[in-house]
């Protein structure tokens, strides 16, 4: 039985399998929209702590192409989303969303056009990924 952080019990398919020690994969959803809210450019790892490897060079990467230009926040209760299938066959998996992407208010709306992108944030976010991957597939 494996158990989170938290102490709670995870499925099968949460920890890692054979897949989940050779795959990883780093996926990317709402990674352009500055959130009004947040003082600092921001963006949201989620995934479960399993997948704190993958997360690790996410954030090397962005202090190393980004510097203090952006915040890295963690989300540890992944829903929803294109990493869940990843997540769910035991692989490390993370999402790279915006800071604040429950606010979007443009979320599967036709307003949801590239007028709403801020290019500075979607580059930074753009390096981190790059970087991060290039890292990984290096190891």
């Amino acid at each position: 039985m494996h158990r989170d952080r938290q102490g709670k019990v995870l499925r099968r398919a949460q920890t890692e399998t054979d897949a989940g020690l050779k795959y990883k994969a780093i996926i990317l959803d709402e990674v352009g929209w500055k959130s009004p809210k947040l003082s600092k450019t921001t963006v949201n790892l989620e995934s479960y702590d399993s997948s704190d490897p993958v997360m690790r060079e996410l954030r090397q990467s962005t202090q190393t192409h980004n510097g203090e230009k952006m915040d890295v926040i963690h989300n540890g209760s992944p829903f929803g989303s294109d990493h869940m299938s990843f997540l769910n066959d035991g692989m490390q998996a993370v999402l790279t969303i915006n800071g604040d992407d429950e606010a979007y208010p443009h979320y599967h709306q036709k307003s949801d056009t590239i007028e709403n992108v801020d290019p500075e944030m979607m580059a930074m976010i753009g390096k981190m990924n790059l970087g991060a991957t290039y890292r990984l597939a290096m190891a």
